[in-house]
């Protein structure tokens, strides 16, 4: 199991690096309260740990590639993912559901294809920094994934819906009540006309909207803009990350799983696929 062989790959560093330079360290400190070039013993040990810290993360890099390219597999007809890549800012300004932030951060770029419908995603980590010319506070708004998929109907116009616990957001355009009372209760919908809100929520398509927030925890964001879906998923997680010195179990795997499978709830649930 792959769980396993990580968790011995790391038992093994540990038991290679971890004792020794250690020792060196402390024998180090010691010994250089007698003579100061004993030191060197301090500097060898702390080559050692860096060694170990390097030789751990790419242990862990691995592992995490090589499960999350399973379960991509399991999914998608196409993919790709990058882990030091992400959404451009650009992309996520698109589609106007965040501000633009004074600290951005993405990475874990995934691009593939769902029952025809190609889609984009990464985790996104968005910040706003203030200063009183004593102390700076940086503060995170936004994070989570932010996803934009191939929306196959023709949008003239924009529409933003986003859930009503979130602080209201910033836009020019028209806020639109729906007919369904109980998701309007859950979303504000903002439209460029009342028609594009008509056109796309309809009944069907709000209740599933409604069951996928009941479903996935966190709060949601979406925009239909130049024939695009944006979905902003706020929900304080940073997806697909293996803790290099915690519990390694077949867990892992379930979680990515899970974690991958909002792409693909929101396609089948939504009914992206346009040949539905």
């Amino acid at each position: 199991m792959l769980h396993e062989s990580f968790a011995n790959e790391r038992t093994r560093l540990v038991k290679r690096f971890v004792p020794g330079s250690l020792g060196l360290l402390l024998l180090g400190f010691i010994l250089s309260f007698l003579w100061i070039y004993f030191a060197a013993l301090m500097v060898v040990g702390a080559i050692g740990i860096a060694v170990f810290m390097i030789q751990l993360q790419r242990a862990t890099a691995s592992f995490k590639d090589t499960i999350l390219d399973r379960v991509l597999e399991e999914f998608f007809e196409e993919y790709s993912h990058n882990k030091t890549a992400g959404l451009s800012l650009f992309d996520v300004l698109e589609s106007e559901l965040l501000d633009k932030p004074d600290r951005y951060f993405a990475n874990d770029f995934i691009q593939g294809v769902h029952q025809g419908v190609g889609f984009a995603m990464s985790d996104v980590t968005m910040q706003r920094v203030t200063s009183n010319g004593k102390t700076t506070t940086v503060s995170t708004y936004f994070r989570g994934p932010v996803m934009i998929f191939d929306f196959h109907k023709e949008t003239k116009g924009k529409l933003i819906v986003q859930q009503t616990r979130r602080g209201k957001l910033f836009t020019q355009y028209k806020s639109v009540a729906l007919e369904s009372v109980d998701f309007n209760k859950r979303f504000r919908t903002y439209a460029t006309n009342d028609k594009l809100a008509f056109f796309i929520l309809t009944p069907h398509f709000m209740e599933r909207m409604q069951r996928l927030e009941d479903e996935i925890p966190g709060n949601f964001y979406f925009s239909f803009i130049n024939g695009k879906m944006y979905v902003a998923l706020h929900n304080n997680q940073d997806l697909f990350e293996v803790n290099m010195f915690g519990t390694i179990s077949e867990k892992i795997y379930d979680r990515f799983y899970h974690e991958i499978k909002i792409i693909v709830d929101l396609i089948e649930e939504l009914r992206l696929n346009p040949n539905l």
